[in-house]
């Protein structure tokens, strides 16, 4: 596809969270939620959930321009 003129962007994953969570996740809440986690322990799904917040406060912002001439 590129010889027909299309360009390569990169893709990555993202984490969106349902509506109804999204305001409670944000980054005056995540000095809280990391304390409550912490404090449970080390079990996989506090990990999981550790290693999921992390990702999302560390992902870049979406961009709202979108260009129909992306190779796939």
């Amino acid at each position: 596809k590129l010889g027909m003129g299309f360009r390569k962007d990169p893709v990555g994953q993202r984490i969106e969270f349902a509506p109804w969570l999204s305001p409670f996740v944000n980054r005056f809440t995540d000095a809280v939620t990391r304390r409550v986690l912490k404090s449970l322990g080390r079990g996989e799904t506090v990990a999981k959930l550790q290693g999921m917040l992390n990702w999302y406060r560390d992902q870049p912002t979406v961009q709202s321009s979108r260009d129909s001439r992306r190779a796939a």
